[in-house]
């Protein structure tokens, strides 16, 4: 589950990986390094991937940090 979560959603896919896959990566590493939570949610494989591909970020409410909104919107930008 952690490779998926920090693996792009189309370079999953797809395969490829570029500066964007890179820039996607540190922004989940970011996100659960501040606020002690990963940025996406699942049960299971099936729905971590579906939740990144579909771009649905956890709230950072419910992170053990909450998040200054300039970062989080910085981080949400970037994982999307």
């Amino acid at each position: 589950l952690d490779r998926l979560a920090h693996t792009e959603a189309h370079s999953s896919t797809q395969g490829a990986r570029d500066a964007a896959t890179d820039q996607f990566a540190f922004a989940v590493a970011l996100w659960a390094a501040l606020t002690g939570a990963r940025p996406f949610a699942g049960k299971d494989l099936g729905e971590l991937g579906a939740n990144v591909r579909a771009g649905k970020v956890v709230a950072s409410e419910a992170a053990k940090v909450k998040l200054r909104r300039p970062i989080e919107r910085a981080l949400r930008r970037a994982l999307s």
